[in-house]
């Protein structure tokens, strides 16, 4: 078998955390991402999330091993009970795969649609806060690290659900970056999700995972999937050059506190939008008048 550059892995790495392929009991498929799939597996007798590289023969194999890499090395390092926890890696091609936590509730994306197909209307306003404050609580961690850690895919499809709100953990960081400057160039994602920086490819910072977050708490109050079915063409005409927004719920939807936090995670000037440090400790005051 081929490995993966031992630049990327030192010795203590892989004796850390290279796994071998043949321990990994392989269950049902449970998800499919941009280069890759997700198995319900079997590790060491626990349940797992074995995300796999499926794609290495596609039109750019060296990106979408970069990525891959990336994310291995990333989440091996990051520890925070918001953040799914890494268990280990697949390092040998073709059998490239990376081992986490397996949370029972699935992704977000699929709670809120799942809901939706059974006309179930909104969430409650409690259970919005919870998930959204685990969400904050998970990237305002991201964003303290040195280099700050920028996401760039936040989104609900990267958010896991456990088996109650207050589970809920960030996932997917084969887009991140390190912020070493004040801004990157470089700008990938998932168009529904994306700042208008972002769309636009002008540089940007974690302000935009900021924007991200926000679309996330708009479908969770709406329960309805960001600009439907629009084409990523006219949600970059729309969003990065005329510069329109979701629509603002209404306050009876969602309350003043968290509708006004919506509007100024959407704010233009990527500046004016508020930090993950300052987001998390206001939800997390919401979260305390609902046990009150």
């Amino acid at each position: 078998m081929e490995a993966v550059p031992q630049l990327f892995f030192d010795a203590a790495w892989r004796r850390d955390w290279a796994v071998d392929f043949r321990e990994i009991v392989f269950g049902p498929r449970i998800g499919a991402g941009g280069f890759g799939e997700v198995y319900k597996c079997k590790y060491e007798e626990k349940m797992v999330a074995v995300k796999t590289l499926q794609k290495v023969e596609d039109d750019d194999p060296n990106a979408l091993m970069g990525e891959f890499m990336v994310e291995m090395k990333l989440m091996s390092k990051l520890r925070h009970s918001n953040i799914a926890q890494f268990k280990g890696a697949c390092i040998h091609v073709p059998n490239l795969a990376i081992i986490l936590e397996f949370m029972p509730g699935g992704s977000l994306y699929r709670a809120i649609h799942r809901r939706r197909r059974n006309v179930l209307g909104a969430f409650p306003l409690l259970k919005i806060v919870w998930i959204a404050f685990g969400v904050a609580k998970g990237m305002a961690f991201l964003h303290g690290q040195y280099p700050v850690v920028i996401h760039r895919d936040v989104k609900s499809p990267n958010i896991l659900l456990g088996t109650n709100v207050r589970e809920v953990k960030i996932t997917d960081f084969g887009l991140s970056r390190l912020r070493v400057n004040s801004y990157i160039n470089t700008a990938r994602g998932t168009p529904e999700w994306m700042a208008p920086e972002l769309l636009r490819q002008d540089a940007f910072n974690e302000k935009s995972d900021v924007f991200s977050f926000g679309v996330i708490l708009w479908e969770l109050v709406i329960c309805e999937k960001p600009w439907r079915d629009e084409h990523p063409r006219r949600i970059l005409y729309k969003v990065g050059n005329r510069g329109l927004k979701l629509p603002t719920p209404a306050p009876e939807q969602c309350g003043p506190e968290l509708r006004q936090m919506l509007v100024q995670c959407f704010a233009d000037d990527p500046s004016r939008r508020p930090q993950f440090r300052n987001i998390a400790a206001r939800i997390e005051d919401m979260c305390k008048q609902f046990d009150t």
